[in-house]
């Protein structure tokens, strides 16, 4: 997978996320929680171009608001630019990397495709604006299907990619889904739970996927990390984002809980917990994770 599968499967003329053309960032983490108990922040965030800037902390002792972006109003409002977005992979090429295998998007797609052969059965949890990844997935021969919980970018999917049609429909990651055990080779949940809250994508998201991997199934799961919420501005966008932020440790933990283990690194190839960070700029991590019991 690489650049120029990238430029073959665009859909539209976008920018590239190394654009020098950066507007003035203006980053705010939310943390829920009372003030008194939390410690001062005093960290900075590199952007893209090596420029620090200093967030600005907000102390809010509650949940996520209404207007936050994970609402169906911003995806409902926003599902063409989106689609746009992923597909030319605007977001997807990362700095502050801690393993050199990964550097967008489609490191992660191979990675996948060395770990399960084309024909296995996969599901793209929170697909997004156009369905990019069941589509390419698709392509290279897997029997693919993506699920989210927006109309509009199910019906952006169907428009730009009319042979997926019976491949990706409406489905809130928030219930538990309607396929029965051990219905998937592997699972993909890239930038999702950062929409859920955090009782939801523990108690319901993750234990469901579990349940639908088969016995050596693999699941491949990118999240924001840190605690609380965190609102930044996105210039792809043109508006703040706010997002819910997890601890590596606690979804880790979960995770083994669930039987699921992380692969580790094999040389160059990519495993263990990755961090990076994406253009906005925020932290992730990733990781893949083999179902063993």
């Amino acid at each position: 997978m690489t650049a120029a599968l990238r430029q073959s499967y665009a859909p539209g003329a976008g920018t590239m996320p190394g654009d020098a053309s950066s507007s003035r960032r203006r980053v705010v983490v939310l943390i829920v929680g009372l003030p008194s108990l939390l410690p001062a922040p005093a960290y900075r965030i590199r952007g893209r171009d090596g420029v620090s800037c200093r967030p600005q902390f907000v102390w809010r002792c509650s949940t996520m608001s209404a207007d936050a972006d994970y609402s169906p109003a911003f995806y409902a409002r926003h599902a063409q630019r989106y689609a746009e977005v992923a597909h030319n992979f605007i977001q997807s090429v990362y700095d502050n990397v801690s393993h050199p295998g990964l550097r967008d998007d489609t490191s992660l797609i191979d990675r996948m495709m060395e770990l399960v052969p084309a024909g296995s059965r996969g599901l793209d949890a929170g697909c997004g604006g156009g369905a990019r990844d069941v589509f390419l997935y698709w392509q290279k021969g897997y029997d693919i299907y993506g699920v989210d919980a927006i109309e509009e970018n199910i019906a952006e999917a169907l428009r730009l990619h009319p042979e997926i049609a019976g491949r990706v429909s409406v489905t809130d990651l928030r219930e538990p889904l309607g396929y029965p055990d051990a219905s998937f080779d592997f699972i993909l949940c890239n930038a999702v739970i950062q929409h859920i809250d955090p009782e939801t994508a523990l108690g319901v998201t993750l234990p469901e996927f579990a349940r639908l991997l088969k016995k050596g199934g693999v699941l491949q799961l990118m999240f924001k990390i840190g605690r609380g919420i965190a609102t930044v501005y996105d210039r792809h966008y043109g508006e703040d984002r706010t997002f819910q932020l997890y601890d590596v440790d606690e979804v880790l933990a979960l995770l083994a809980d669930l039987g699921l283990d992380v692969i580790p690194e094999e040389g160059v190839k990519l495993g263990g917990v990755i961090y990076f960070t994406d253009p906005k700029p925020m932290e992730h991590c990733v990781l893949f994770a083999r179902k063993v019991v």
